[in-house]
């Protein structure tokens, strides 16, 4: 939630960020110095799909990272 107040679609965010890191094994910007990933963040930037995530798995978390909140509203249906 560095754009604003935390609200539903900020915690999906952290979830699909915790599902990357369940996966691989370290948060998915760990290769980052810590300026650089809070400007990939910022900007919306999503990491690659790891080998370890299915494609069906990684279609999810990529809906679930998406920088729109009303993007995100399909989880509530």
């Amino acid at each position: 939630c560095l754009r604003k107040r935390p609200h539903f679609a900020s915690d999906v965010y952290s979830f699909a960020i915790c599902m990357i890191e369940a996966a691989i094994g370290e948060p998915p910007f760990a290769f980052l110095d810590d300026d650089a990933a809070r400007d990939d963040l910022r900007n919306g930037e999503i990491p690659e799909q790891p080998e370890e995530m299915s494609s069906e798995e990684w279609e999810l978390v990529v809906l679930m990272m998406n920088a729109e909140p009303a993007k995100t509203t399909f989880l509530v249906e």
